[in-house]
């Protein structure tokens, strides 16, 4: 696995967004964002206490810089993980 690299994923999520730029945010109309140095594990498991690392999904987290509401986006659809 490669080692996560927020300017990557933030490069690469820009490349994918309609005329290169983040909509604005969806709760407050912002258009600044942020991300975070590392990545967020979201647990797909339905067991507590049984989740693993086989059983998440590596999120890159984007987070408006006025309202803090974070999106998160998966690492390997994006390679950048």
């Amino acid at each position: 696995m490669k080692k996560y690299d927020s300017d990557l994923f933030y490069d690469q999520l820009v490349s994918r967004l309609q005329d290169n730029k983040f909509p604005p945010c969806r709760f407050c109309g912002c258009d600044k964002y942020a991300t975070e140095v590392s990545y967020a594990n979201i647990l797909t498991d339905d067991r507590l206490g049984r989740a693993g690392l086989d059983s998440s999904i590596p999120s890159g987290i984007l987070i408006c810089q006025n309202c803090g509401h974070m999106d998160f986006f998966v690492l390997g659809i994006l390679d950048a993980l």
